[in-house]
């Protein structure tokens, strides 16, 4: 359905006019919204001990991956 809509001139227009900051702020707070939901969601059940192990694992790696700094640019010939 987004595609089809960016096929349409004036409304591919308007998206590709939209900001990056705009764009930033609307992804961060789509993230955040996953977020939120998912702690609701963990705090209605019981945090055993599994399900600990399991939660500090996947947010280990998430944001291991999301920190991990990049790699450097290879050096000049």
């Amino acid at each position: 359905m987004a595609c089809d809509a960016g096929l349409i001139g004036p409304v591919g227009g308007f998206f590709a006019d939209i900001p990056y900051p705009i764009v930033g702020g609307m992804v961060t707070f789509l993230f955040a919204n996953v977020m939120v939901s998912g702690i609701i969601v963990l705090s209605k059940l019981g945090i055993k001990r599994r399900n600990r192990i399991i939660l500090s694992f996947s947010l280990g790696i998430a944001l291991g991956v999301a920190m991990q700094a990049p790699a450097p640019p290879p050096p000049p010939p």
